[in-house]
This record gives structure tokens, sequence and C-alpha cells, in this order.
């Protein structure tokens, strides 16, 4: 009876559990666990990796670019009826990356009438779209890089917006806008581990780049090569800062003293790395650094930050070959140098290409004198001609009626003496009349392309510079810059503050050559810097040394006293040796003082400090202002104050004596002969 009880709870249980049951009847007796070691019947979570497994899992470093550091500071702004942009962004070639996302904002404000939309694509395939309305939409696209090679990910922003579906309503009410933040950015991480070349350590350089200089003073070459190397990552839109190495190598494992190094060898010696080279690459624990040592110089430097990376493939490298300058188009600067693209748009109502010309772009003994524009506007879908506006700074030059339909259009808008500056926006407007109610079709979105011919057009400009920003067109051919002895010893903020000078006046560091101070007139443009002797028979317009400086306006009101003030710098136009340069001196004692940005543009003097420019104006043409030098004195001012008063004076004594003289001449003719 018992065993026939157990026959049937046997059966029982392999019809409850048939999978269980079979599994069991064909698993081996020898690996059969006690009921006391079972498994239990829930879901069991994945074992936890073992110390050693994580220990061996690589730690990744995150890096991001956003659109502010791309150039659009303020985000990327469409409104009316049509938009459409590609963004660039870099991506380190020849580095596995991971976790590549496109992370970031829309904020637009649509009226409630409007439907409007938008779309993101990514290396040319459509990712997002969505219905704008009034509220902030989050982005969060993964990327996966389709093309091998290719060192940036393209970015395709579209907006498109419709007034009604009412096609006898007025479509000529402005539409809203949809603005991309300007910190959208794209992220990306990789393993320091995986850096193994030249070319992939200075692919994977942060925006922040830090360039630790030698414990010891540092000779002619490596700052030379420092500024040369700062300069151009800073045109790369890097931001550079300068720090000594510490006293002792290798610094604490998880602790990268900076991402560039220049220093000779034998002070290096205790970091990791292989080769002999100029360039090396160097380990300090996990973090790979690019180090400048022994022979190094501005050409190890330029050869490290232009084009020419692409060919350190190896750890070491030693450049030797002079590298010749790009030689500029004499006559022109052609907008696709201007940030033009492909110049297409997609335009409904309003088109506009947005362009910025540098002054520093312009080559020697030139100066831009009119705007090439080469327009064609496309098929519109009325009859009404479409209308071009050309601005410049805001300001509008040229507004033409195109007629003649799609046919292509040339432009030529001279360029007004005084309008250019350091910085300048170009914009060229396309407007069209779309279809205005009356029952008519919805309006719809043609090409238009302002075409790769148009260009700013140059002429002969053999004058010295009178404004700051004209500077960059004296320097397009290289400069000197004069150094002191002393900041061979102490070289980070003379660095910090020749980087900050050239930023936006300098367009290449090719023929840059740095001269220690010696008081000689200069053989060609050059930039002096703070502490260094004045050459013999140079033209300041201030002259420091006299004492006193104070700039005030014709009634006597003060409007900048900087007499002996601490941390001051003055920045001045100078003439030296029939050559054009920037003469940079401190007011005060004490260490350099470095701006937070010195953007010099109009004028001839000008006054900054740690916080950045103060003022600049014109002593040669400003007749508001007037800038006092030395020991002022109550009879000179008495003479500036009443100075018309004096002129008026003066001018009618003279008129009385002659008046006078004149009367007794004739009297004396009018008496009768005896």
């Amino acid at each position: 009876m018992k065993t026939m009880l157990q026959t049937v709870l046997l059966a029982t249980v392999a019809m409850a559990f048939p999978l269980a049951a079979d599994a069991a009847a064909k698993k081996p007796a020898a690996v059969a666990k006690p009921k006391t070691e079972a498994a239990p019947a829930a879901p069991v979570a994945p074992p936890t990796p073992a110390p050693a497994a994580l220990a061996k899992a690589p730690r990744l470093l995150d890096r991001q670019v956003t659109l502010a550091e791309l150039g659009f500071t303020e985000g990327l702004s469409f409104n009316g009826f049509s938009g459409q942009r590609d963004l660039f962004f870099p991506v380190p070639d020849g580095v596995p990356v991971s976790g590549l996302r496109l992370e970031g904002v829309l904020d637009s404000a649509i009226p409630g009438p409007i439907r409007a939309a938008a779309q993101i694509a990514i290396d040319g395939r459509p990712r997002w779209s969505g219905v704008l309305g009034t509220a902030a939409v989050p982005l969060a696209l993964d990327v996966a890089r389709t093309g091998q090679g290719q060192d940036y990910v393209r970015v395709g922003f579209t907006y498109g917006a419709a007034w009604t579906d009412d096609r006898c309503a007025d479509q000529r009410l402005p539409g809203g806008y949809v603005t991309l933040a300007p910190e959208t950015a794209l992220h990306y991480s990789y393993d320091p581990a995986a850096i193994t070349s030249l070319r992939a350590a200075m692919a994977v350089l942060p925006r922040h780049v830090r360039i630790a200089l030698s414990a010891a003073p540092l000779s002619r070459d490596h700052y030379e090569a420092a500024l040369v190397l700062a300069a151009e990552l800073g045109r790369q839109g890097h931001k550079v800062s300068f720090l000594r190495l510490p006293a002792s190598l290798p610094v604490e494992p998880e602790q990268a003293p900076a991402e560039i190094i220049i220093a000779p060898a034998a002070e290096l010696a205790a970091l990791k790395g292989d080769g002999s080279g100029t360039a090396r690459l160097l380990r300090n624990g996990r973090f790979p650094l690019v180090a400048l040592t022994d022979g190094a110089n501005a050409q190890t430097a330029l050869y490290l930050a232009s084009d020419w990376r692409a060919l350190a493939g190896g750890a070491q490298v030693t450049p030797r070959a002079s590298q010749p300058a790009v030689k500029p188009d004499p006559d022109a600067i052609a907008f696709t140098r201007l940030g033009l693209g492909q110049g297409v748009q997609e335009v409904v109502d309003r088109g506009e290409w947005q362009l910025r010309l540098d002054y520093a772009m312009v080559p020697k003994g030139k100066r831009p004198a009119a705007l090439r524009i080469e327009l064609a506007p496309g098929a519109a879908m009325t009859s009404q001609p479409q209308l071009a506006h050309i601005f410049v700074n805001d300001l509008l030059l040229r507004s033409v009626t195109l007629d003649g339909g799609a046919q292509a259009r040339a432009l030529t808008v001279p360029l007004p003496d005084g309008l250019l500056g350091r910085s300048n926006a170009i914009r060229v407007v396309l407007q069209r009349q779309p279809v205005a109610g009356n029952c008519k079709d919805a309006p719809l979105a043609s090409p238009a392309q302002l075409l790769p011919g148009s260009a700013v057009e140059l002429v002969a400009d053999k004058a010295d510079p009178a404004d700051f920003y004209a500077l960059g067109s004296a320097f397009a051919e290289g400069l000197m810059v004069v150094v002191p002895q002393a900041a061979l010893a102490d070289p980070a903020n003379s660095l910090a503050l020749a980087v900050k000078a050239l930023n936006g006046l300098s367009p290449s560091s090719q023929g840059l050559q740095v001269v220690l101070d010696e008081g000689k007139a200069p053989t060609r443009p050059f930039l002096l810097l703070p502490g260094s002797k004045l050459p013999t028979g140079i033209d300041l317009p201030v002259a420091m040394e006299e004492g006193f400086v104070k700039v005030v306006d014709r009634q006597k009101r003060l409007l900048l006293d900087v007499s002996g003030t601490p941390g001051l710098l003055v920045a001045q136009l100078a003439t030296a040796g029939g050559q054009p340069g920037l003469v940079l001196q401190s007011g005060g004692s004490g260490p350099i003082p470095v701006p937070a940005a010195l953007a010099l543009d109009k004028g001839n003097v000008a006054f900054a400090d740690a916080s950045g420019l103060l003022m600049s104006l014109d002593t040669l043409r400003e007749r508001a202002v007037r800038v006092e030098v030395g020991e002022a004195s109550a009879w000179a001012d008495w003479v500036d104050r009443f100075r018309i008063l004096l002129v008026a004076g003066v001018w009618v004594a003279l008129t009385a004596a002659v008046a006078g003289i004149a009367a007794r001449w004739y009297r004396s003719r009018s008496k009768p002969k005896a």
C-alpha cells in the first residue's frame, strides 16, 4: 500500500512539472546535489564579477563638444516658415570611441495658429522629428559612426512651419521660432590606454588644454614652440593655460599634470615612454602626455597642431622640413573661407546666409573694398519679383529687386571706409512673396543658393595700420615677438599674454619668430611684450615713462587715470624701423597682467586689466578725448580750456593791428605835400 501511494505521488509531480522531471531524469547522478543546496525556484540575478574582473575593465574618459564651442555662442535659431543648417561636431579619428550620443534642447515659441516641426539628421540619416510648441524639447540620440576615417559627425537641423490649413487665410503674418540651445553637445568616451600615437593624443585633447612648462628656465626654442602651439590650438577653438612642472615626476597616477609638456628630456626621465624624437608620447600612469623635448622648436609645434599631424602615426617624431606658408588669393577672399558651405537654402518666404570675415584673413598690403555677391534665387511660386538685401555689421548696404525670375544675379556692393573692424558679420537675405490667401495653394519651399563665386574683393593698401584690427593684415606673412630675457625664467604669464594679444590679429603662426630683448629696430612687423626695451626711434602715442597718464574729455572731465596703477596693461600701435607693431606695457610693478580677454579692435591706444579691456581710443582722429602725459601744469590746463577764446582774441587783435597800420598808411598818403 505504501509503495503504491509513493508511485501515485511521483506520477502527480511528474505531470505538474514535466520539464523539471525530464531534466532530473537526464541529469547524471554523479552531479546531483543534496536537497539543502538546491537552487531556489525564483529567478536569480547574474553573479557579480569578481574584483579581479572589475580591475581589468577599462576606465574611460568622457569628452564633449558643445554647439557654443563650434562658434554658435547663442545657439542656432530659425524663424519664419523654413530653415536648414548642417553642423559638424569633431570626433577623434583613429581612436576607438564609445557612447557617442547627441544631447541638447530645442527651445521654441510657436503661436497657436501655426503648426511647426523640426527634424534632426545624423550623417545624412533622419534620426528625430517632432512637432514644436511652446515647451522645450529635450534631445538624446545615440550616434553610430557610418564612415571610417571620418573625423566629424554631421548633424542636419531642419525647420518648417505653416500658418494654417485654411488656404484662404493670409500667410504673411510672422511665424514662430526654434533654437537649438548652445549647450547642445556631442558626448563620447574613450580608453586612454588606446592612445598609442601622437596623432591620436592630439585628436583627443580637451577643450581646455594645459601646457606644462619646464621647472627650469626655458630656452628660446622651447618658448617659441610653446607660443606657436598655444596660438594654433586657440585658432582651433581650444582654451589654453600654462603651468610649471612639479618638482618630481611622475605625479599621482590619477592626477595628470597636463596634456602637453615642454621640457628637456632629462626632466621627463621618470615618465614612461619610448624613443628619442623631439616630440614623444609619454605616460603618467594611464594618462597619455604629448612631450616636446630636446630640439623641439616652432616647426615641431606647427607639425603637431596643423594638418601635418595626420602623418604623426607613431609614438615619436622629429620634423625637420620647413613648412611653406599657404599663400592666400591676393585679390579676393572667397565666401567658402567664411563658412558658406554649400550655400543652399530651402526658402518659403525668407532665406538668410550668415558669414563672418575676420580682418586677420586679409593678405598683407591689401584691404577689403567690396563684396561680390553671386546669388541664384531659384524659382518662386508666384510672379512677384524676389528681393535681396546685403548687410555688413548690421548696416544695410544694398537692397535689390531680382527681376528675371530664377536667373542667377551678380551684385557688387562697395564697403564704406570705417565700417569694418576686427570681426565682421556679413548677411545676405533673400525675400519672397508667398501665396497670400484668396484660396490659393499653400506656400511651398524651393531652393536658392549663394554661389561659391561670391567673395570679398581686395585692393592694394600701402598705408601703415591706423587701428589695432589692421595689424591682422600686417602680420599675415609672419611677425617678431620681442621677449625680455627675464620671461624665460618665468614664462607662464608672458606666454598667456602673447597668446591673447595675437588671438584674432595673427592669421597663422607660420613665420612667427621669438627674439630676445636687444633693443634693436625690428626687421618685420612685431609684438613687444612688457619688460622689453623700446627700440631706438620708436614712435608711441603715449610715452609711459614721462609720468602719469590720464584720459580726459575736452571739458576736463576725467575718464581714466592710470597713474601708477598696478595690474594695468597699456596696448599701443607703434612704428619702429619702418615696421608696424603692437607694444604692450605694464602700468605698475609686479607680475605681468593677463586680461581675461584682449579683443583689440578699433583705436590705437587701449587700457586693460585682469578683468579685460577697459577702454580703447584713437589719439589721432578722436576729438572728444585727450591723453595727458607727464606732469600737468595750471597754465597748460588754462590754455587748453580757453583755447577757442584765446584764438578768437588773437585773431581780433591781429585784425585790429592790421586795420590800424592800414589806416596810418592811408593817412600818411593823404597829407598834402609841402
